[in-house]
């Protein structure tokens, strides 16, 4: 089986861990709003160290490649790409949202997974109870988000719980969740990988919504 280096840094945190033979050997997270540049690495190097596993013995890294904030995507993609290089060793990138529904237990019910976006609208997609998509991943106003979720009697997992509780009266079964486990991106990294093809597998980062840039004022 794979020795698979992941992380994320896509939401509010930054989390590392070694997965190997379908479990998670050990793993970190520290939550942060900001910072992950300067931790991701740090935190990778100790993983490493307390897994017992040489980088020379990985043959994956799997990252979250969004959609999530625009910096910590940045930092996780490229980091992963930088190792690949180095290390001679597969990336593949995988969606926070997928990672996101595939960090609960699953009971038999549609899961619509919708995270902050720190902004009027929130990241949403909708999963059937085995994982497989219903929808496609997006940014979406409450009122479709509400639509959509109710339209497929899902449970809502996500960080955005409390903004939305408090932007709706409609009930909903929820589940609180803010970040995706490391071994659900592991999992979700060797389903998707292909072996003896591109060593950079889905590592684009997926924007669902435009970065926003502020330009100074020109002068008069």
């Amino acid at each position: 089986m794979y020795k698979i280096l992941v992380f994320d840094t896509s939401m509010n945190g930054c989390s590392v861990g070694i997965y190997e033979d379908n479990r998670l050997i050990t793993a970190q997270h520290t939550a942060m709003l900001r910072g992950q540049a300067e931790h991701l690495v740090p935190m990778i190097e100790d993983v490493i160290h307390k897994s017992g596993i040489s980088y020379s013995e990985l043959d994956l890294i799997g990252c979250t490649h969004g959609p999530g904030a625009f910096t910590g995507l940045r930092v996780a993609l490229s980091t992963a790409k930088s190792l690949s290089l180095s290390l001679n060793v597969p990336a593949i990138g995988v969606s926070t949202l997928h990672a996101m529904c595939e960090s609960i237990p699953h009971q038999n019910k549609n899961i619509a997974v919708i995270l902050e976006t720190k902004r009027k609208d929130y990241y949403c997609q909708i999963f059937n109870h085995n994982g497989q998509e219903l929808t496609l991943p997006k940014n979406q106003k409450l009122e479709t988000v509400i639509s959509e979720a109710q339209k497929y009697s899902a449970v809502i997992v996500g960080d955005a719980n409390g903004r939305l509780k408090s932007e709706t009266d409609v009930t909903f079964e929820y589940i609180d969740l803010f970040f995706p486990d490391c071994a659900a991106i592991a999992a979700i990294a060797v389903e998707n990988f292909t072996p003896n093809t591109d060593r950079l597998q889905n590592m684009e980062p997926l924007y669902l919504r435009e970065a926003d840039v502020s330009f100074p004022a020109v002068k008069k």
